[in-house]
């Protein structure tokens, strides 16, 4: 299982090339050629070389989810508030009861 964390500073570029790596990693994995990959996946061969070397473009976070779940993955997305925001929700909480 991965787990990719995201901060308020994460940018897509980021968040695909994690994407990218777990693909990449399936891949090697299973020992496949970047012909056999492209078939699974349904793209061309280049495609593969891209996903590979880590190169993001011509790829959108739907369509690498969309590769994952070719593979197999379960993917599950978890979106909490930031501790932050939390804990000033909580300071505030606490000021209004105490008043």
């Amino acid at each position: 299982m991965e787990i990719i964390s995201l901060n308020n500073n994460s940018c897509n570029v980021e968040i695909k090339k994690k994407l990218l790596n777990i693909i990449s990693k399936v891949i090697e994995r299973n020992a496949w050629t970047q012909a056999y990959a492209a078939e699974r996946l349904g793209v061309d061969q280049p495609k593969i070389s891209q996903i590979k070397n880590g190169k993001t473009d011509g790829f959108s976070l739907e369509r690498l989810l969309g590769f994952l779940k070719k593979l197999n993955h379960e993917i599950t997305i978890t979106i909490t508030e930031n501790h932050v925001v939390k804990s000033e929700v909580e300071q505030v909480k606490h000021e209004v009861r105490s008043q």
